[in-house]
Order: C-alpha cells, then structure tokens, then sequence
C-alpha cells in the first residue's frame, strides 16, 4: 500500500513539474518578444515566481527525499529478511520490481534536482544581467538630465547674445550717425581752421616786418652781439684722406647772450650762410655764419625744441605741439602743423624739401606736406621719440626705449628696429648721405656706429671727458660722414672719427662755460656751430 500511494505521490510530481515546465515555456515564448527594459515589473513578478517556484520544488524535492530514505530503510529491511528466506516468493519479485522502480524514480528525482540547480543559476544570471540594466538605465537617466541642463543653458546664452547683438547693432546704428555728423563738422571746421592758421600766418608775419623795420630804425640788431676774433683752440687739422670734411680747430666766432633763456636747437643753412638757433626764448634768430651777426629774427608764439633748414625753408618745433615752417628770403610763415598731443621733439625736412617730417613724446611720427602744411601719414611708435633723421627711402628715430627704428619715407610703415642699443634712452640719432650707416647718441655717454643694412652695431665711442646734459642733447654728422661731434655737460664739444675708430675723441674748448645742447655741421664740411645753456651761439672752424 505504501508503495502504490509512493507511485502515485511521484506521477502527481512528474505532472506538476511538467505542467509547471509547460507554463515556463509559454510564459517564455510570450514574454521573448518585448524588450527587458520596457518588461522590467514582469520580469520582477517572474523572477519572483520562479524564486517561489524553485522553493516549492525545494520542498517537494526534501519531501520526496525523506519519503525516499523512509522507503529505502523498509527496503533495507525487507531485502535483510528476504535474504534470511530460503524460498522466493512472488512477494520477493514485486519487491524487487518496485524497489528498481524505486531506484529509476530516485535516479529521475536527482536529475530533477540537477536541472532545478541550473534553475537557479539561469535565475541568479538573469537577476545580475537586471541589476545591470537598472544600473545602464540610471546613467542614461543622469546623461538624459545633464543634456536637458546643457540645452537649457545653451538657450539662455543664445537668448543673452542675442540681445547683445541687438545692442550692438542699436549703437553701431548710432555711432555711424554719430561719425557722419562729426564728419559733416569736420568737413565744415577745416575750411575755418585753415583760414584761421592763414590769419595766425599773416599776423605773425607782420610781427616779423614790425620787427625788421624796428631793428632798421635803430640802426642794428637791438641786443649787444659780442663778436670773439678768432682763437686757436688745436693746431694739427684731422682730415681723413679722401675726405672733404676736416674736424674744426679754432673759434670763428661766439656770440654771446644770444637768446634769453637757454638754447635748445641750431641748423645752417645749405647755401652755408646763416645760422638759425632756437630756444626757450619765443624767437628763432638768425646768424651771418662769417662774422656772428644778427641777420633774422622770426617771432614764435612758443619754446623751439628743434630747427631745420633746407633750400629757402626753415622749419621749427615748438613746446605748444606744433610746427612752424617759414619762407626765408621774406621772413614769412608759409604754414603751421599742428596735430601732435605732446611736446615736438624733432621736426626735419626731406632730402628734396617737399614733406617735414615731426617726432613727438605722444609716440607719434608724422609726415606734413611742406608747402600745403597737410598731413601725409601717421607712425605710431611704442616710445617717446627724441629724434630723427631722413634718409632717402627712410626715416631713422631715436627713442626713450634704448632702442631706434626705421620707417618707410612714402608709407610710414615700419621698415625695422634695433632693439636695447643702448643702456639708457637714446637722444639723437644721423644718417649718412648714402642711407647705409648712422651714428646714435645716447644718455649713458656713447656714441654708436650702426650698419642700417645689419641692423649691427659697428663701432662705439666714449670717453671719460664726455658726458650728456639732458634728453634733447642732438649731434651732428659730417657731409661725408667721415666725422661726428656731440656737446658735453662740461662745456666741450666731442669730435669722434667715425672712418677710423681707433682715431681719439679730440675736443673743442675754451668757447662754452656751460653745457653744450646742440651741434650742427656746415654743408662744406669745414664748421660746426654749436649752443648751449649759457645762452652762446658758437661757430668752429
């Protein structure tokens, strides 16, 4: 009887378990087409039924298991006393039936409990590959997120942008009604300002007839010029072979008290016959270059910096930011520039006298047409400009940098730089007639030789006796550029041979009692006059 209710317990099992693999299997096929993440709360409630599935099957297996060990020891038992028997029942035989039939559904149920095994492991795979997907599904949450926080902040930036835009297009509007109104006064005030200049010109040249006529009723120039006859100063003349130039060694002429105030600037003429001086006197004067006399007097509304003469044209560099040029034979100022912000350092004529070209503290260059007193072009530098000098094709300048730099004669483009040539800021700078070589002067007391094809240095001078007195300090080249002098703090006058640098300084002395601000050599190369703070006019020959 125990063995046919055991039979039976075990169909009733192999039914469920087939019905239950029959409903995993449908339920497998009609679950497979949808996606895992789409179908996550089903395959939560399926693993949740396959867990209470596989504890169920659990029990049932435990059940069956002891049930089996129950029937096993009866077996044992009955096998003990069937051994003990020396007849073989039909008994005996069912026993041994149903015990095989024992030992194939014993065999069945430890295959069950195998594949239940894999159940579980299948079971445990498809919860890690879940946790996966949930962790996948969480980052794709934080990047969805992230990207929704860009594109809101992209948004808002376009927004801002845009009205920024819209902004500027509101004032570029207004700016460019702004410039065509301020264009429409320009066009209206120049017309005014270059009448006015005209008047200005006019006014200051009846000054100057006034002031002629002034001098001839009384007889001579109005100030007591003191003539000093010639004086020896060195007897052995250094002309370099083949040279025209020869460096000065006596004392042609000294005019004393000369101007009123200290003398900043002096030129000759190219005809070699006068010599313009200027200074912190509102006047530039005019020297008869054989005897000292006075032969001119312009009147100037400002402090002269710097002079230039070339052909019949004289120009000035005042401390009011402009320039003055004047037509010599008929004392008359034929125009003025203005368009500097700071002092005019440096006002030079072009080689043919047809543009001035100006340096200034506003760290600007600019080039004015001679005749019409318009401006041609801007340089900007990135330094006070002290100096400069024209060549044929550029223009050289010294600055407060150390350093000096070229620029295009037509254009004002820069055309080159030597940087750092000096240890202090550099004061004057002279161009050979050629354009190759020019000499520097500088506030640490040297003299520089530079190729302007290298952009090298070449040669240096410096002497003990020699030192600079200001920043205007300017030197001078000779016509051949076989010499070149400077004016010492001490009262002398430098001459350094830039042919043969082996050459000693020679001194000119004796005629100054103060500093030496300036010096210019004569056109035939045989003179060089030079001024200083005690109010002298100088000329060496």
């Amino acid at each position: 009887k125990k063995s046919n209710s055991f039979c039976t317990l075990l169909r009733e099992m192999q039914w469920d378990l087939h019905l239950r693999k029959q409903l995993e299997e449908r339920r497998a096929s009609e679950c497979l087409p949808f996606s895992v993440i789409d179908d996550l709360q089903d395959t939560r409630v399926f693993c949740a039924s396959l867990s209470e599935d596989a504890r169920r099957v659990r029990l049932d297996r435990d059940r069956v298991l002891e049930e089996l060990r129950q029937q096993t020891s009866e077996m044992d038992t009955l096998r003990l006393a069937a051994q003990g028997l020396t007849l073989h029942s039909v008994r005996e035989k069912e026993l041994e039936e149903r015990l095989g039939a024992m030992d194939k559904q014993l065999r069945e149920a430890a295959s069950k409990t195998a594949r239940l095994v894999e159940v579980e492991l299948e079971l445990k795979e498809t919860r890690e590959q879940l946790t996966e997907m949930q962790h996948a599904k969480g980052s794709a949450d934080l990047v969805i997120t992230q990207l929704t926080s860009n594109l809101a902040e992209q948004s808002n930036t376009n927004s801002i942008l845009k009205r920024e835009n819209e902004a500027l297009q509101t004032e570029n509007a207004m700016q460019r009604q702004q410039f065509a109104r301020e264009k429409e006064d320009n066009e209206r005030l120049i017309p005014q300002i270059l009448a006015m200049k005209r008047t200005e010109a006019e006014l200051r040249n009846e000054i100057n007839e006034l002031e002629q006529q002034l001098l001839a009723a009384r007889g001579g120039a109005s100030a007591p010029d003191q003539v000093v006859p010639r004086q020896a100063v060195f007897t052995d003349p250094s002309a370099v072979p083949g040279s025209s130039c020869v460096a000065p060694t006596y004392v042609a002429f000294c005019t004393d008290d000369a101007h009123t105030g200290d003398i900043h600037s002096v030129c000759v003429t190219e005809n070699g016959r006068q010599i313009w001086s200027g200074g912190a006197e509102k006047a530039i004067k005019g020297w008869d270059a054989n005897n000292g006399s006075s032969s001119g007097r312009l009147a100037t509304s400002a402090s002269t910096v710097c002079v230039d003469s070339k052909a019949s044209l004289l120009v000035g560099g005042c401390v009011d930011y402009s320039c003055r040029v004047w037509h010599l034979p008929t004392s008359r100022m034929q125009c003025q520039l203005t368009g500097h912000s700071e002092v005019v350092t440096a006002a030079y004529f072009s080689p043919d006298a047809t543009k001035v070209f100006t340096a200034s503290r506003d760290c600007t260059v600019k080039a004015w047409d001679a005749h019409r007193g318009s401006l041609v072009h801007t340089s900007l530098c990135v330094s006070s400009c002290y100096d400069l000098a024209v060549a044929v094709d550029r223009v050289c300048t010294a600055h407060f940098d150390n350093s000096i730099r070229l620029w295009d004669v037509r254009s004002g483009k820069a055309a080159g730089e030597v940087r750092d040539l000096h240890d202090k800021p550099v004061t004057s700078v002279r161009v050979s007639t050629d354009g190759q070589t020019c000499v520097t002067l500088s506030r640490d007391n040297t003299v520089k030789v530079v190729d302007l094809r290298t952009l090298q240095a070449l040669h240096t001078f410096s002497d003990p006796n020699f030192s600079i007195s200001s920043n205007l300090s300017r030197m001078t080249l000779s016509p051949d550029g076989a010499f070149c002098a400077a004016g010492s703090a001490s009262g002398v006058v430098a001459v350094f041979s830039v042919r043969d640098p082996k050459q000693p300084a020679r001194f000119l002395k004796g005629a100054h009692n103060g500093a030496v601000t300036a010096v210019a050599w004569s056109p035939d190369g045989r003179g060089v006059a030079s001024v200083g703070t005690d109010r002298k006019v100088v000329f060496w020959r």
